[in-house]
């Protein structure tokens, strides 16, 4: 860490942190660590929901069902894991954004909130949530309550905000809510069905 200060690679914003000396030095970092795409190659998603689709999209065509169902591996509760998703979707957003922003995790101290936030892009001001199976959705609206909610400080700066709620086909979305986005994956995994209100429903076949 001392050597990259040394050389000009990082610089200290304060006491406790560090940062990238230069705007450049942060692009080519996550251009070669996470394969960034040029925004030539990829158009910038216009919106919110416009990224998740093509995140989803991407992961369909970039692997077949039975890779990335192996990839997401199952929890001790016989389910795939939340974490594992958080990564796939972090490696694929990236790339989806291209160079020009930045798709930031586990975020909250910038923004002076002590809980953090699952994503957030840079530039955009997006702030994006996991959910499973539907699970503690009543809890997870009530941390975007601009007076009460964990995330009222990130709210005050973001543009959009969703909830994706990553379940099962068998487990039907009951009715659709506000900022919430519905991805099911099919019984044989070969597909996902986006879902979200006032939207129509897309769904995603994967190429294997």
């Amino acid at each position: 860490m001392v050597y990259l200060v040394k050389f000009g690679f990082l610089a200290f914003k304060d006491a406790n942190n560090l940062i990238f000396a230069a705007p450049l030095l942060k692009q080519s970092f996550f251009q070669q660590n996470y394969e960034v795409l040029s925004g030539y190659d990829i158009p910038t998603p216009t919106d919110l929901y416009h990224f998740i689709v093509k995140i989803f999209t991407a992961m369909c065509n970039e692997l077949s069902g039975k890779t990335l169902r192996d990839m997401l591996g199952f929890g001790s509760d016989g389910r795939f894991q939340e974490q594992t998703w958080q990564k796939e979707i972090y490696r694929i957003g990236t790339q989806v954004l291209g160079s020009e922003y930045f798709l930031l995790c586990d975020v909250g101290s910038v923004f002076g909130c002590d809980s953090k936030i699952d994503f957030y892009v840079d530039n955009k001001d997006w702030a994006i949530e996991l959910l499973r199976d539907g699970e503690d959705m009543a809890e997870h609206t009530v941390r975007f309550d601009t007076l009460k909610g964990e995330y009222k400080e990130i709210v005050k700066y973001a543009k959009s905000i969703a909830v994706i709620d990553i379940r099962s086909e068998v487990k039907k979305v009951q009715k659709l809510r506000e900022d919430f986005i519905y991805v099911s994956w099919s019984e044989d995994f070969d597909a996902f069905k986006i879902e979200s209100l006032g939207k129509e429903t897309v769904t995603i076949r994967f190429h294997n």
